[in-house]
């Protein structure tokens, strides 16, 4: 059966894209070390780092009408953006205030081809707003940063088990930043095995998106490899109440958001 490239932008139900609170878990890090240090902002480093982050706005492909957008930026300039009409991932450069991407991917939903390349262009106003845009296709996205804690992976809490509301999915993250688990294609459908690790970035920055890779087994014609970039969401303590991530193959890809 031929398998069409397809978008999950916020669905419950269907891979790892769980939403909303439930589920538990407890922390096998302890609490988060003043020894550790602070984290930086954004303002505190240069270059295409200070486009690190969550970010939140519009899409718009071929004319087609806005749809609501995610996004998630590394400190390296690797980037992730989707929506339910379509997705976007590669390297941005920074030139003061203009981005440009020379080989990045699109994926549009319902396409029955696999992702192909896309040149972007861009501007950044560090701290407020990120915009991309190209001509081939016509295609223009606005997102608003999202401000951080003060805390991340370098000084936070986030060794831990988080799951979706209706418990289809459970990630376990340890403190060496390995990544086991399971998730379920449906309700009715066996688990899924997922095995994984995030990626020894920059982890030092507020905000900043880390790369994880996860492997799929047992679920069909979804097994196999993902990429993609992730964050913690911290609170006031500097305890991770929930990740999330969005992540690709050639077959598919997906926003998820899991809670401790």
């Amino acid at each position: 059966m031929k398998c069409c490239w397809a978008m999950i932008a916020t669905s419950a139900s269907l891979l790892l894209a769980g939403c909303g609170g439930g589920g538990g878990g407890s922390s096998d890090s302890g609490s988060p070390s003043d020894s550790a240090g602070a984290c930086k902002s954004i303002q505190d480093v240069s270059g295409v780092a200070q486009a690190s982050g969550s970010y939140q706005g519009l899409m718009n492909i071929n004319a087609a009408g806005n749809s609501e957008a995610r996004a998630f930026f590394g400190a390296n300039g690797e980037f992730r953006v989707i929506s339910s009409d379509g997705y976007l991932s590669g390297m941005v450069q920074r030139d003061a205030s203009s981005l440009s991407v020379e080989d990045g991917r699109i994926g549009i939903a319902g396409s029955n081809s696999k992702p192909t390349s896309i040149v972007l262009s861009g501007t950044l106003a560090v701290g407020d707003r990120l915009s991309l845009s190209s001509t081939s296709p016509d295609l223009t996205t606005t997102l608003d940063y999202q401000q951080p804690s003060s805390f991340c992976m370098k000084n936070g809490d986030y060794a831990s088990t988080y799951n979706n509301v209706n418990s289809t999915t459970s990630l376990t993250v340890s403190s060496d930043n390995t990544i086991t688990g399971v998730t379920k294609i449906s309700d009715s459908a066996d688990s899924c095995d997922v095995n994984g690790s995030i990626a020894e970035d920059d982890h030092s920055i507020s905000g900043a998106a880390f790369s994880l890779s996860l492997t799929l087994a047992n679920c069909g014609i979804l097994n196999g490899e993902y990429q993609g970039l992730g964050v913690f969401v911290y609170d006031s303590k500097g305890i991770a109440t929930d990740i999330r991530y969005i992540m690709e193959s050639d077959k598919i890809a997906f926003f998820g958001k899991l809670t401790r």
